[in-house]
């Protein structure tokens, strides 16, 4: 059968007595149905389909990045095929009951069928939505033949024997009663639909929110009571990610509860780089995995704190120490994450002022006060404030926890006894003693240190020693038979703490004091590794001091020189002027001799350990002579 294009086919002659007083059917123009099609999709349908795609958007975005290439299509086709099955069901459903869609009852148009006259049938209807999605597949060229078409029909038209027709263009003389009831009909419906899709979106919602509520409920609760006075920040990232970032730069939370958080801002639909850069963390035992979320964080914005941070992580773990302190040094912010981690940096570098001051920007919180005092016991015992450093240490034992308490009193005993043997009823080794049930990690060391201040070292079977400390007991009681070979294979295979082998080299040069070349070479690799800046000094120091006494001048230089900071000792740098003398380079001589003066004048205190001063008082008499 053949439509034209003004569809003037008349009604059958005797028509079904509820259409009786419709004279002319008028096929639908094409830009009609062009403006259905926007209001369908790109009004209608849109929202729906956001709303059911949403899940996907966190695996599309991590895709490529974690998983692959197969999985990034799977997902696609997921997609695909949800939004197939929304159309279909859209055009299915509508065009079946209410003879078109809400687009074309919106512009006046209805579907209808060429054999017969009544309602759609259910084949008629599933093969048009079929074909129509198809259609819609290969990128909606099929509709084009319905410009050619003669009764302005498409593919699926043709295949599903309907066509589309305007109401709009009907010549009525009146409406029949029926049809009048059908339009009333229709109106509901549009309105039934409409309220049908709102009550479903807002259950969607609301089981969303409840979701929501329910892994709020699983999330860390260490970040939960953080959150509740956590000041505000100036920063666009999410607030309980941020503040899980802060803690694990603190090691208040271990890398279960941050990757909860991060994972949480994941599946709410959020792309934000500070996830991205918190699984950088999670993952940084998988270098190449972690490396690719580094990457992720600048591809989102190159110019955020977030990328600066991550060029950060990059720059450290390559041990590109310079390029670290030039970002952070320029990057000034409110973030309390970042200002731990600088803090943290600048000390390991022996920039003491400096982390002292970003140590003072941080928000005075309950939580962040352990940190903040051990760390300024610290800078104060670094920068040889002993007073400070017993002052804030003392304010620690009786406000924080046993385990910080115990912490502190560990890494300052230690140093105390260091420093000098008669610290040994200090207040930080009795607070090691009275917390120590095991002797493990820097309370290992302390208990060791004390019970060798004490002579009393032949009684160590009395304590629970932790496996690595024991190795050194071990070691420091046969330190006389011991060799280099001996001391070479107990660091690199016993000692995951660099204190553990600054202690074990410490032993090893006071009853072997013939350095050799050899043992010069390993001095410095063992030296470099030590991750703390102060500890790297000390131990320098008495290699030093050492090489100068056995009259090795020239290594004492070259040696000294390589380790140099501007935190070095006032001894440090008095043995640099003797083995500079000695080694008849005078000019370096007098330059570290004026720096050595220089140095007397700006410390209040200066503190006399193992360096002695009998070749440097005799080459100060020979430079200050010549000067005159």
């Amino acid at each position: 059968m053949v439509i034209n294009d003004d569809f003037t086919c008349k009604q059958n002659s005797s028509p079904h007595k509820n259409f009786a007083l419709v004279k002319n059917i008028y096929s639908a123009s094409p830009l009609d149905r062009i403006a259905s099609f926007i209001i369908d999709y790109f009004i209608i349908l849109s929202p729906l389909i956001t709303l059911f795609t949403a899940p996907f958007k966190k695996q599309l975005g991590l895709s490529g990045l974690v998983y692959g290439e197969i999985d990034s299509q799977i997902i696609y086709l997921n997609i695909l095929v949800i939004i197939f099955l929304l159309s279909f069901l859209y055009n299915l459903l509508f065009t079946y009951f209410l003879g078109s869609t809400l687009g074309q009852l919106f512009l006046g148009l209805k579907v209808g069928t060429i054999i017969k006259n009544n309602k759609l049938g259910v084949f008629e209807v599933f093969v048009r939505s079929a074909v129509y999605n198809f259609s819609l597949l290969l990128l909606g060229l099929p509709f084009l033949f319905s410009f050619t078409h003669k009764g302005r029909r498409s593919i699926h038209d043709l295949l599903s024997d309907t066509f589309v027709y305007s109401i709009k263009e009907k010549k009525v003389s009146r409406l029949a009663p029926v049809f009048i009831s059908r339009s009333l009909v229709s109106i509901v419906s549009v309105f039934i639909v409409f309220g049908s899709l709102l009550i479903i979106q807002s259950l969607i919602s609301e089981n969303t929110t409840i979701g929501s509520f329910d892994s709020e409920s699983e999330l860390c609760e260490e970040v939960t009571k953080a959150a509740e006075t956590w000041p505000e920040q100036n920063e666009v990232q999410p607030k309980r990610l941020s503040i899980a970032m802060a803690l694990f730069a603190i090691e208040e939370i271990d890398k279960d509860c941050l990757e909860i958080e991060s994972t949480y801002v994941f599946d709410s639909g959020e792309e934000a780089g500070l996830a991205y850069l918190a699984n950088a963390f999670i993952y940084a035992d998988q270098p190449s995995l972690s490396d690719k979320y580094l990457e992720k964080v600048c591809q989102l914005d190159l110019n955020s704190e977030t990328c600066k941070m991550a060029s950060v992580i990059d720059h450290w773990a390559m041990d590109r120490l310079g390029q670290v302190g030039e970002i952070l040094n320029n990057l000034v912010t409110d973030s309390v994450y970042v200002n731990l981690w600088k803090t943290r940096f600048l000390l390991s570098e022996g920039l003491y002022d400096q982390s002292l001051a970003t140590l003072s920007k941080l928000p005075k919180l309950s939580i962040l006060s352990s940190f903040s005092s051990i760390n300024k016991v610290k800078l104060f015992w670094y920068k040889e404030k002993y007073e400070q450093a017993s002052l804030v240490s003392d304010m620690v034992y009786e406000k924080e926890n046993p385990s910080e308490s115990k912490r502190l009193s560990s890494w300052l005993c230690f140093e105390e006894l260091e420093k000098n043997c008669e610290s040994v009823e200090s207040t930080s080794c009795q607070v090691v003693e009275l917390n120590s049930s095991s002797e493990e990690g820097y309370a290992g060391l302390a208990m060791l240190k004390k019970l060798e201040c004490s002579q009393q070292l032949q009684t160590y079977y009395k304590y629970n020693w932790d496996p690595e400390v024991f190795s050194l007991i071990n070691f420091k009681l046969e330190a006389e038979k011991k060799d280099l070979n001996d001391l070479t294979g107990l660091i690199s295979t016993d000692f995951t703490q660099s204190r553990l082998s600054y202690e074990a080299i410490s032993t090893f040069l006071k009853l072997n004091p013939d350095v050799n070349t050899q043992m010069l070479s390993a001095f410095e690799d063992w030296t470099s590794q030590l991750s703390e800046s102060f500890r790297k000094t000390e131990l320098a120091g008495k290699i030093m001091n050492y090489l100068v006494k056995e009259k090795k001048y020239e290594q004492a230089l070259e040696y000294g020189e390589k380790f140099l900071t501007k935190n070095s000792s006032i001894d440090y740098q008095k043995n640099l002027v003797v083995s500079a003398y000695f080694s008849h380079k005078k000019l370096k001589a007098k330059f570290y001799f004026d720096l050595v003066e220089s140095e007397s004048k700006s410390r209040a205190k200066l503190n006399r350990t193992i360096a002695g001063t009998s070749d440097f008082d005799k080459v100060k008499a020979i430079i200050e002579k010549g000067h005159k």
